[in-house]
């Protein structure tokens, strides 16, 4: 898949600030000025949101289990001329200093990982007053679940919808939990 995109294709701001991402400018309203901030983007994939969150002055690390991703990643920062590090590696063990990061952030992983293991390391990478924010397809729409059973062919078998009892996992390492849902019926228009 990281072979086929066009680094023209990839649309930072749109990713982080258009209407159609009310899930990410909820979050970047949250986090505040990001200036300063040390960031871990988790599953970075192309790596949208960590060069958006690099041209707001934050010093961001892109971690993805895919070399091709990351290179991906390192290009468009190239292209829109910040810096990122990046790291390749697993969710659930990731071999970078404990109590590091302002915030975590992560664009559809979780449904691809193993939650607990995740979970805790996150809450280990972040530092005592880090918040993490995971932006995730959940489990009870039953629009989107048609639209899963029609999409199979590009889905991967590990795939499965956030539930709220993946929330109870979460409560066993974070103090504060909590959710909102966005675009509940966008398959319908």
């Amino acid at each position: 898949w990281a072979k086929s995109m066009a680094l023209d294709d990839l649309m930072v701001y749109a990713n982080c600030e258009a209407i159609t991402a009310p899930e990410n400018r909820y979050d970047l309203k949250v986090m505040g000025n990001l200036r300063g901030k040390k960031i871990l983007d988790l599953g970075c994939g192309a790596g949208e949101a960590a060069v958006y969150f690099a041209l707001q002055g934050a010093a961001v690390t892109a971690l993805d289990i895919s070399t091709a991703m990351l290179t991906v990643a390192q290009n468009l920062a190239s292209r829109y001329q910040v810096q990122i590090q990046t790291h390749k590696s697993i969710a659930e063990k990731i071999n970078l200093p404990a109590n590091a990061f302002d915030y975590v952030y992560g664009y559809g992983v979780l449904h691809h990982v193993q939650h607990e293991p995740v979970f805790q390391e996150v809450r280990r990478l972040l530092k005592p007053t880090g918040v993490a924010f995971f932006v995730e397809p959940i489990a009870y729409n039953p629009v989107i679940e048609v639209y899963r059973h029609m999409a199979k062919t590009v889905r991967t078998q590990d795939e499965r919808p956030f539930r709220f009892r993946d929330l109870q996992i979460a409560e066993k390492y974070f103090t504060k939990i909590s959710h909102r849902e966005f675009w509940l019926s966008t398959l319908l228009l």
